[in-house]
């Protein structure tokens, strides 16, 4: 930015004095060109910097506290004409604390040029930057002001969560304030700035957890529009969206429209995307045909607008998520996920032939994958890692005799070959969640979240972590959607409170909190389009007790905790044979038996 060449004021005047060009009229032709139907991006909030000292003459550097996504505005006086002033910006310190540019920081550097003419400020407007450290070279006084302005979409809040364990209520905000910074112009990206790509596979794996962290209908909506524009001529769907060039990823990616437009309808209630994209994702399914040899999709080509084939992706150190078994397992079981979401709006749709189709096919394919991928001896799939145990029986492959097996050499393998640690990346974070969520794996989810070592959440955390990061070991970027599907568990398996697929959009809630060891009480809400959905429960003294909030014109279920049968619901002592209580609008509160792993 040249200083000299900003106008003193924006007067008639003054902007009659300055000299313009004529506009250039480009004409563009074959173009589809979709409006942006969300919310606009917001300053959220404003920072002041935590430090600001002189590392060197004219070299300033500043700690804002908190990694973010956005702006700065920077006053300076007393500089001459022409005077250059250059800022770039990172997630990095050294081990010692001394700054560390970005990787590719050339990338990341703005440069303002002084005009000399009083109190000069600098913000810029016309770009962004995720950072938490930056340096201001060519400044030889310390400047008259700095301040940090948070960009994010305008979405809206729609939970909160709080337990009586506080390390996992610092994952849980660190998750939450982590994917703030990630939407903004209508989509969700990896990062805020090293790509700010619209990856799939990032969308996925983050999906559950923003729909049920945020008020974001708007934003997915535009973004889902976005994917149906991207699909080729031949069926093929990119890795990213929007999608400037060949990125990669692997079916988990391509596959966001079907994934996205279920779990859309499924939190908000929203039909739209089923009605508006079935047509596309069929045509993306037939692409998927072309490269599926006997029963099993195999990989497809690269092209000009995607590459790579990934499974999972970034898993922790001395996982091999590159195992070709592995891969193919993890892409033929999602297949399973697009299958069954498939098969429920084609019935939704009032397509029933179809519908019975997708089904046929969905239990071909979970046949196959058994067939291909599964020792019964041993009770392993593919290479054994945790999202080769895991996803099989998420999706509907494992037979019910054999899930009691699977698990266990799941638990096996967590313990003694990573030391009880998560095991798993981008996919496979989201899988775990995601199984655990339906299953009651609570203890088993705790024990890994607890832990203070690499790899962990809380390894970030003790490292200064503000925001989530690509790799778990922290390599690269600082600020990323890698690791953020854990989020909705906090929400659907602590606080209990899902989306019910039979009534979505929370018009009919499910109330199933789960109780593992050490957690005594858990505070949790969830905004819906009916209003807002609470539950307080505490155990103490062997009962346990709830308070719940069932907003206006939705009804709810509450599941006791495992093998108990009766309960006091609003004073009067109530018995249910299945463990389900029904419960009306309103406020109630709720208590019985103590039921430690409530499922």
């Amino acid at each position: 930015m040249d200083g000299s060449r900003v106008p003193a004021d924006l007067t008639p005047e003054t902007l009659d004095g300055r000299t313009w060009r004529p506009v250039a009229t480009a004409r563009l032709s074959g173009l589809k060109i979709s409006p942006q139907m969300c919310e606009p991006n917001v300053v959220r909030d404003t920072l002041r910097p935590r430090s600001l000292r002189r590392i060197a003459d004219s070299v300033w550097v500043a700690d804002m506290g908190r990694e973010f996504n956005g702006w700065i505005e920077l006053r300076m006086t007393g500089l001459k004409k022409g005077q250059r002033i250059a800022i770039d910006y990172s997630d990095w310190t050294n081990d010692d604390g001394s700054y560390r540019p970005q990787e590719n920081n050339s990338n990341f550097e703005d440069l303002y040029i002084a005009s000399g003419e009083g109190t000069e400020v600098f913000r810029n407007r016309f770009d962004h930057h995720a950072f938490q450290y930056l340096r201001i070279r060519g400044l030889a006084e310390e400047p008259a002001m700095l301040a940090g302005y948070a960009i994010q979409g305008g979405y809206a809040d729609a939970s909160t969560f709080e337990c009586s364990d506080t390390d996992l209520n610092a994952i849980y905000d660190m998750v939450e304030y982590t994917l703030r910074n990630l939407a903004f112009g209508g989509y969700v990206v990896d990062c805020p700035h090293l790509e700010r790509m619209g990856y799939g596979g990032d969308g996925n794996a983050s999906c559950r957890t923003f729909q049920t962290l945020f008020d974001a209908a708007p934003l997915y909506m535009n973004w889902l529009q976005m994917w149906a524009d991207c699909i080729r001529d031949d069926g093929g769907m990119p890795h990213n969206v929007p999608n400037p060039y060949p990125a990669g990823g692997g079916p988990y990616w391509c596959g966001f429209l079907i994934s996205a437009s279920w779990q859309t309808y499924l939190n908000y209630g929203d039909f739209r995307p089923v009605e508006r994209y079935y047509p596309v994702m069929q045509r993306w399914l037939e692409y998927v045909d072309r490269y599926t040899v006997d029963g099993l999709l195999g990989r497809w080509p690269d092209t000009d607008y995607r590459g790579w084939y990934l499974g999972d992706w970034l898993a922790p150190e001395g996982v091999d998520y590159t195992a070709q078994e592995s891969v193919d397992l993890v892409s033929n079981c999602y297949l399973c996920e697009c299958l069954d979401a498939l098969s429920k709006m084609a019935a939704l749709l009032g397509r029933e032939e179809e519908a019975a189709r997708y089904g046929e096919r969905l239990q071909a394919l979970r046949t196959r994958i058994g067939e291909e991928f599964y020792d019964p001896e041993t009770a392993r799939y593919a290479t054994g890692s945790q999202i080769d145990q895991i996803y099989p029986m998420l999706a509907g492959v494992t037979a019910s005799k054999e899930v009691p097996k699977v698990t266990q050499r799941l638990f096996r393998e967590t313990r003694e070959r990573l030391g009880g640690h998560i095991g798993c990346g981008l996919v496979g974070v989201t899988v775990l969640t995601d199984w655990a969520i339906r299953e009651g794996q609570a203890d088993f989810v705790c024990s890994m979240l607890r832990k203070r070592d690499v790899p962990g959440y809380l390894a970030m955390i003790d490292r200064g972590a503000t925001t989530t990061w690509e790799h778990w070991g922290g390599d690269r970027s600082r600020i990323h959607n890698c690791f953020n599907g854990i989020g909705a568990w906090f929400v659907q398996a602590l606080g209990g409170i899902r989306p019910d697929e039979r009534d979505p959009g929370y018009r009919h809630i499910l109330f199933r909190p789960q109780t593992p060891a050490g957690i005594r009480w858990v505070r949790a809400t969830k905004e819906t389009p009916y209003g807002t959905a609470a539950i307080d429960w505490e155990i103490a003294e062997g009962r346990f007790a709830a308070d719940i909030v069932v907003p206006a014109n939705s009804t709810a279920t509450f599941f006791l905790p495992d093998g108990v049968r009766t309960c006091e619901l609003d004073g009067r002592t109530t018995g249910t044979p299945d463990g389900r209580v029904a419960l009306a609008t309103g406020r109630h509160t709720l208590a019985c038996a103590t039921g430690h792993g409530s499922r």
